[in-house]
């Protein structure tokens, strides 16, 4: 049975994959992509989600443009990563429709409403979802889960202590952990599992698809500000993981645990905090990813990119 799901994004080249994949999972009922600010400015992460559907040939999927800030900070976007556009290292086709005129909040809860249940991934900044939750609270009953990439139990990306995601947005993080929502988050941690190497890459360049040869462009983009930045040997498609824990769990293991988030100012901020074992007493808010089956999710990007004519 299919799943119903909801991609709130920045993309971002993790994004525009995960969004791929979900137009080609046979599991996934993908009623709309909303946007935020993130990777880029809200308008450029607008037009490249909709530049990934013109590429997937897709013409029926909403794209609904949302918030362009945090809800407090200024938005700290990742050029160094992403490009000047979000999406460098592609020539990517022209939308072949317009936005949907809704915001991006008003857009999830009319599908939610309509749809009556469906599952939130989120892969950007929470601001929309946080929103969303202040705003419309007679929606909740609708959602099934939020599953989300972002935060760390070990490290940072953005700063020492914070993940992007997080960092961008924490004050929208505490409201989504203070919601008693069935909430996952896929953490910096596990994402870093997921290298993709330059064999990897050509791989997916061998499909021998328009989409195919897309991705591997955007892939050996990624790859080269990866490694200029980080030196991991290799590029980590984080967003994708939030969408296959949503559309297939088991694939990546979650344990129950209390996360908390630091929103004071200082160099702290934006850091998620994980009681692993409990010291602290606090109720249990969060499931936090601890592994992934690398094997079974590179075969996952492999086979359902491989759906592509």
């Amino acid at each position: 049975m299919k799943r119903n799901i909801i991609i709130d994004c920045d993309p971002g080249h993790d994004d525009a994959i995960e969004i791929l994949l979900a137009l080609k999972d046979d599991d996934a009922n993908l009623l709309g992509i909303t946007t935020v600010a993130g990777n880029q400015t809200v308008d450029k992460t607008t037009l490249d989600a909709l530049k990934i559907l013109s590429l997937a040939g897709e013409k029926n999927i909403d794209v609904a443009m949302g918030c362009p800030s945090p809800i407090i900070e200024k938005l700290s976007t990742a050029p160094d990563i992403h490009g000047v556009s979000g999406l460098d290292g592609a020539n990517l086709p022209e939308p072949i429709r317009e936005r949907d005129s809704r915001h991006a909040v008003d857009y999830i809860r009319d599908k939610l409403t309509e749809f009556k249940t469906a599952t939130i991934v989120t892969t950007g900044p929470l601001t929309n979802i946080a929103l969303l939750l202040t705003l419309y609270p007679e929606i909740k009953g609708n959602i099934d889960r939020i599953v989300w990439m972002g935060g760390s139990y070990s490290m940072g990306n953005i700063t020492p202590d914070a993940e992007f995601n997080a960092y961008n947005d924490p004050e929208a993080l505490k409201i989504v952990l203070d919601s008693n929502m069935d909430f996952t988050m896929i953490t910096l941690d596990v994402t870093h599992k997921t290298l993709f190497f330059k064999e990897d890459i050509k791989k997916i360049e061998k499909l021998g698809t328009s989409v195919g040869k897309t991705v591997a462009d955007l892939l050996n983009f990624f790859y080269k500000t990866y490694e200029d930045n980080f030196k991991l040997g290799g590029v980590p498609i984080h967003d994708a993981c939030a969408l296959v824990e949503a559309l297939h769990p088991g694939f990546i293991k979650t344990q129950l645990l209390n996360v908390d988030v630091q929103i004071s100012p200082g160099p702290s901020r934006g850091r998620t905090t994980v009681d692993f074992y409990s010291v602290t007493g606090k109720e249990k808010n969060t499931y936090v990813s601890t592994d992934i089956d690398v094997k079974k999710f590179k075969n996952y990007i492999f086979d359902t990119l491989g759906k592509y004519k």
